[in-house]
C-alpha cells in the first residue's frame, strides 16, 4: 500500500530564513528547526516560534495535525528526522525544504509518525534520496512510498501509540525538568558578585584539545564514537550520526568521561555540551574545559556564549583559538568560584536525567523494532 492511499502531502512554501519575521505573522517551521529543535518530537502548533511569515495566502495555511519532514540533507544517514505538529488553533505553514503529511484520521497520522522512525523504514526513505553532495527527497517519491506491513486496525494502532507515546512523554517531562535546572544553575551563576579582578580564563580553567582522527580510519560501527563539533548542539550533546574507530592505546588521552564539559571551536563557536555517554573520543576543534567544579565550568561557558563567539575569527568559517580564550577575564572572586561547587548537585541532576533519557530512547527503539 502506498502512502498516498491514506495520506496527503504538500511541498513547502519556498522562502529564505532571512525573510522571516521574528515576532509576527504565520508560524513557519523551517527544515533547520527540525534538525535543531524538534527532531522526533511532538509539539503544539502554537509552539512554533522560530520564524513567522507575512503575506501568506490562506490556502497555504495548515489547520490540522501534520508530520513535517525535511526533504533535504547533506548526510544520508542523518535523514529521516520529523516532527509531529498537533494543531491547537494556531495555523501554521511548512517552510523551505520540508514536506507536510496530513490525514483526517489523527490516529493514522500518529501511527505513521512512529512507523517512519523505525530504522528499517528510515533506511527505505533514505534509499529514495537523489543527489551527490546535497541529497533531496521528492514529493512524488514520498507519496509513492510503500507502507509495508502497515496495520490499519485503529485499535491496534492506538495501542502502539499509547506505549511509545508514554515513553516520549517521560522523555519530554525530563527535558522540561532539565531546562528548569539549567535555568536555575545559570541564575545562580549570574547572581554571583561581580568584582574587579586580574583573573583570566587560563587561571581558572584547564583545557584539552581533541585528536586529529583520519577519516580513512572511520568505521560505521566500532569500539569508540568520535565526538566532533556536530555532536555538540544547541540542545546539548548527541552521538547521532557519529563515526567510530577501533580503540588504540594512543587515544587514551582523548577518552571522554561522563560529565565532561565540551565547547565548539569552529563554525557556530561557543556551543556547550555535557558528555552523557561512555566510549567517546574527543576530536579536533572540540575543546574539553574543566576545573574543580563542573557546574561553574558549564555555567561560565553558557553564560558567556556571546563573548566567546565574538572573539572567534575567520571570514568564511569562524574559528576560536585557545590563546584568545585563555585571555578572557573572570569577574568573580576566588572564594565565590570555589564555593560554586555546591551547585554541582544541580549539574549532577541534569546529567542523571540526560542519562535516563538515553535509556528511555533505547527502550523506544526496541519497541519501534518490535512493532514495525
Amino acid at each position: 500500500m502506498k502512502l498516498e492511499k491514506l495520506f496527503l502531502a504538500k511541498k513547502a512554501i519556498i522562502t529564505s530564513r532571512k525573510y522571516l519575521s521574528s515576532s509576527s505573522g504565520i508560524p513557519c517551521i523551517h527544515y533547520g528547526d527540525i534538525y535543531k529543535y524538534y527532531s522526533y518530537k511532538a509539539i503544539l502548533s502554537s509552539e512554533i516560534i522560530n520564524g513567522f511569515m507575512l503575506n501568506v495566502s490562506s490556502d497555504k495555511y495548515i489547520s490540522q495535525d501534520s508530520i513535517v519532514i525535511p526533504d533535504v540533507t547533506e548526510t544520508i544517514n542523518d535523514f529521516g528526522n520529523s516532527v509531529y505538529i498537533k494543531y491547537n488553533g494556531t495555523r501554521y505553514i511548512n517552510g523551505t525544504h520540508t514536506i507536510a503529511i496530513t490525514s483526517q484520521n489523527s490516529t493514522f497520522l500518529k501511527y505513521l509518525f512512529y512507523y517512519l522512525q523505525n530504522n528499517k523504514n528510515k533506511k527505505k526513505l533514505q534509499s529514495l534520496l537523489l543527489g551527490s553532495t546535497v541529497f533531496q527527497l521528492s514529493l512524488k517519491d514520498i507519496l509513492k512510498f510503500e507502507l509495508v506491513d502497515y496495520d490499519i486496525n485503529v485499535n491496534h494502532q492506538q495501542h502502539i501509540i499509547d506505549i511509545i507515546g508514554s515513553i516520549d512523554d517521560k522523555i519530554e517531562n525530563n527535558n522540561k525538568i532539565i531546562d528548569k535546572l539549567d535555568q536555575l544553575l545559570i541564575l545562580k551563576f549570574k547572581n554571583l558578585k561581580i568584582v574587579n579582578s586580574d583573573l583570566q580564563f587560563k587561571d581558572i580553567f584547564n583545557v584539552q584539545n581533541g585528536f586529529a582522527f583520519k577519516s580513512k580510519e572511520y568505521l560505521k560501527y566500532g569500539d569508540y564514537k568520535i565526538i566532533t563539533i556536530k555532536n555538540v548542539k544547541n540542545i546539548g550533546f548527541s552521538t547521532i550520526g557519529c563515526d567510530y574507530v577501533e580503540y588504540n592505546p594512543n587515544y587514551k588521552k582523548y577518552k571522554l568521561n561522563i560529565g565532561d564539559v565540551l565547547l565548539t571551536m569552529t563554525g557556530e563557536v561557543g556551543r556547550v555540551g555535557i558528555v552523557d555517554e561512555i566510549n567517546c573520543l574527543l576530536n579536533q576543534r572540540v575543546l574539553k574545559v574543566y576545573n574543580h567544579s563542573n557546574s561553574y565550568t558549564y555555567a561560565y561557558l553558557k553564560s558567556n556564549y556571546n563573548t566567546i563567539s565574538s572573539i572567534s575569527k575567520g571570514s568564511v568559517q569562524q574559528n576560536l583559538s585557545t590563546t584568545d580564550l585563555n585571555c578572557l577575564s573572570i569577574y568573580h572572586s576566588i572564594n565565590d568560584i570555589i564555593n560554586f561547587k555546591k551547585y554541582d548537585l544541580l549539574f549532577d541532576k541534569i546529567l542523571k536525567l540526560k542519562q535516563e533519557n538515553i535509556k528511555l530512547n533505547k527502550l523506544k527503539q526496541l519497541y519501534l523494532a518490535k512493532f514495525f
